[in-house]
């Protein structure tokens, strides 16, 4: 394309996603400019988009700190505020002293957690469980494209229910990024949300139903002075302090806060 029409395409890609209520309207159609082949791949990109399709579906794939994803429909899309998340985990797996951190994700969509850990630390060594048979297999995909397959294990469960007792009292963390939305508030979200597995968002009535699950049965599986890791809600850290309380093991707790103040990590260590 000549570069006057290719201008003007990113023109009135704007003009259309700005109308559907798009924000970052130039950014995405400069995103899908580059992405498409010709002019024609670009209005049908545009299209998509104008009906709040999610960039990441369009395009097929997201970055995630240091690791470039494939993405497939329905798989939950990685944000950017869970790698604080990562971030924390990291600062945890630092301080274990142990030739290898044997840890748990649940519910690992994508497998951008487990990947990011595993390529930023050596000795970590990962089974990752989703409830999903498609986020499963793209989480696979994407672990060999990061060249971690040998240190991250896929398997397909519903929280617990397909980790096997043998290992309790094995893993020294348990990291999770569960779902938190309130069902009530499910609706009122940005449009772009209904495209994704809804099993990755709703979290109950209060949005805290898997925290109570993972803390209650994760914690047979956890080892003297293992770790859970949560990403949480912006407002649910008194809520999840709450529900450790309700087990005498775990004996520490600490709640922090994102770039906008918001609450978003819970780490609570067992004794």
């Amino acid at each position: 394309m000549e570069i006057y029409e290719t201008l003007d395409l990113i023109k009135w890609g704007e003009k259309e996603l700005l109308k559907s209520g798009v924000e970052c309207a130039l950014h995405d159609a400069n995103t899908l400019m580059c992405y498409s082949q010709d002019a024609d791949s670009f209005r049908n990109c545009i299209e998509k988009r104008v009906s709040r399709y999610p960039l990441q579906y369009i395009l097929k794939e997201t970055d995630f700190m240091n690791a470039r994803l494939k993405m497939e429909d329905g798989v939950f899309i990685p944000r950017p505020e869970t790698e604080i998340l990562v971030e924390k985990a990291l600062e945890v797996i630092s301080n274990i002293a142990s030739n290898t951190i044997n840890t748990l994700e649940i519910g690992t969509g994508s497998g951008n957690i487990a990947i990011s850990l595993t390529k930023n630390i050596t000795n970590c060594k990962i089974i990752a469980s989703d409830i999903s048979d498609l986020a499963i297999k793209t989480a696979r995909e994407n672990a060999a494209v990061n060249l971690v397959s040998d240190r991250v294990k896929f398997v397909k469960s519903d929280l617990f229910r397909d980790i096997p007792r043998t290992y309790y009292s094995y893993f020294d963390i348990i990291i999770s990024n569960p779902p938190y939305i309130r069902r009530g508030k499910i609706a009122d979200l940005e449009p772009e949300i209904s495209y994704e597995d809804i099993r990755a968002l709703d979290g109950g009535w209060d949005g805290l139903d898997f925290y109570r699950q993972i803390l209650d049965e994760g914690r047979k599986y956890l080892k003297a002075g293992g770790v859970f890791l949560f990403e949480i809600g912006h407002d649910q850290g008194e809520a999840i302090f709450k529900i450790t309380k309700q087990y005498q093991e775990l004996n520490g707790f600490k709640l922090f806060k994102d770039y906008n103040g918001c609450d978003r990590v819970v780490i609570a260590w067992i004794s």
